[in-house]
């Protein structure tokens, strides 16, 4: 009879607990990535070891206040080999793989990773795969299956916002397509949504849409200074013979040239000069 094998969050959890080097915040947040462990099809096997968690669950999971204290530790536990960065999104939980460092654990078993290739996008929460191993090892003890956080994606929030919200915001801001899409964008991104993002659109009045809009319009300090910039190349030089003098400086809103900024008038060619104005 073969020997029964372990499943990987056996030896992941039991490599965490002995390890001398994490402290118990470290280990609060390994356990809640270890809970929330699933294979590349989405399924809890015995090779799970891809998680991805929202940083408010992973606070409440590991009990910690501060967000800025999760982000420390993880960037901690990936420097000490307990968590590898798979697929990282702006704005969305990142998915790790966990893995025990050489010096993590005494078993002798090659149990420092569950699986080795990079995993395909993760289906959704609901998805059950149907193909199961021939041998399933016994399942990992436990104490409860939380539910799963939806995957890391790389579309944007705008591409799954249903025709009528898009015809609602277009209507009440007066945008464009593409203004639809960044408003619904800016909207998730500046907001915790707990609720679907038609419900949470229902309740902003047309006057915050329209706000949005008039911000997405508006260029930042750093878009005005580069397109400053770029005009001031190509610009002529004014009638005082300054470079770009006539433009206005968008943060001190003066002409490049004081000439120009008091209103004078060009200065003649031969002014000044000793012979000006005779008749020869």
């Amino acid at each position: 009879m073969s020997a029964v094998h372990r499943w990987f969050l056996d030896h992941y959890r039991d490599a965490v607990w002995e390890s001398e080097h994490l402290t118990a915040s470290h280990k609060a947040v390994a356990e809640a990535y270890a809970r929330h462990a699933r294979d590349p099809h989405g399924n809890k096997t015995a090779t799970a070891d891809l998680a991805w968690i929202t940083y408010d669950r992973l606070q409440t999971a590991a009990g910690i206040r501060r967000r800025a204290t999760v982000t420390k530790i993880l960037a901690e536990l990936e420097t000490l080999g307990w968590l590898t960065a798979v697929r990282r999104v702006h704005r969305r939980p990142t998915m790790y793989r966990l893995t025990i460092p050489h010096n993590g654990s005494n078993d002798t078993t090659d149990a420092r990773q569950g699986t080795t290739v990079v995993p395909p996008p993760v289906p959704h929460r609901h998805h059950r795969s149907s193909h199961h191993p021939h041998h399933t090892p016994p399942r990992s003890t436990d104490a409860g299956t939380p539910p799963l956080e939806d995957p890391p994606s790389n579309t944007s929030p705008s591409s799954s916002a249903r025709p009528a919200d898009r015809r609602r915001i277009a209507d009440a801001a007066g945008a464009t397509d593409a203004e639809v899409n960044a408003i619904i964008d800016k909207i998730t991104r500046e907001n915790t949504i707990r609720r679907p993002f038609s419900v949470y659109l229902r309740a902003i009045p047309d006057t915050d849409l329209r706000a949005h809009l008039v911000a997405l319009r508006t260029p930042t300090p750093d878009q005005q200074n580069a397109a400053f910039e770029h005009l001031r190349h190509a610009a002529p030089d004014c009638i005082h013979g300054t470079p770009a003098g006539a433009l206005t400086r968008p943060t001190t809103n003066t002409k490049l040239c004081p000439l120009c900024q008091r209103g004078l008038p060009a200065v003649p060619h031969n002014t000044g000069r000793p012979d000006a104005g005779r008749v020869g």
